[in-house]
């Protein structure tokens, strides 16, 4: 706007700063994030990992698109390499520390209490225990008498 007398200012109005977008949650999911400014001018973006790496910020290169962020390892429990054969059935939802679902039940010819414990570093495999191997008890003597019995092994069948 032009002044209105001499020697008075002119007056620049409607312009808007250039600005950084911050990338999506997914995206930064792995990361704790501090947006101070995401004006392109002013920019100052600080990051750390939730787990292991060394997080990097980099300024959008031009208005109205997302900064960038990495140097972060996944912020998850690796699989445990266990099957059927070991004793648990596993049920794997969610292997990431901050949204953890991994729950077992003793698989078939298995018994006790499947216990799922996470992995305390990233990319570690997580544990399982409580299960064992059913293991019978020798039939009473009596039912025996009319037999000839060789026992090899007393657990269950899997």
């Amino acid at each position: 706007t032009p002044c209105s007398a001499s020697g008075q200012p002119y007056k620049i109005s409607g312009c808007t700063p250039k600005m950084c977008l911050a990338p999506s949650e997914l995206e930064k999911q792995d990361y704790q994030v501090s947006e101070h400014s995401l004006e392109m001018r002013f920019f100052s973006v600080m990051a750390q990992c939730k787990g292991l790496g060394k997080a990097v910020v980099k300024q959008c290169k031009r208005d109205m698109e997302p900064y960038v962020i990495f140097g972060c390892l996944p912020f998850t429990c690796t699989t445990n390499k266990t099957s059927a054969d070991d004793g648990y059935q596993v049920f794997e939802t969610s292997k990431r520390l901050d949204s953890w679902d991994v729950t077992a039940d003793c698989a078939p010819g298995f018994e006790g209490t499947a216990e799922v414990k996470k992995c305390e570093k990233p990319l570690t495999a997580y544990t399982l225990s409580g299960c064992s191997p059913i293991k019978c008890a020798m039939a009473v003597h009596e039912e025996l008498r009319d037999y000839d019995v060789t026992v090899t092994d007393m657990h269950v069948p899997t």
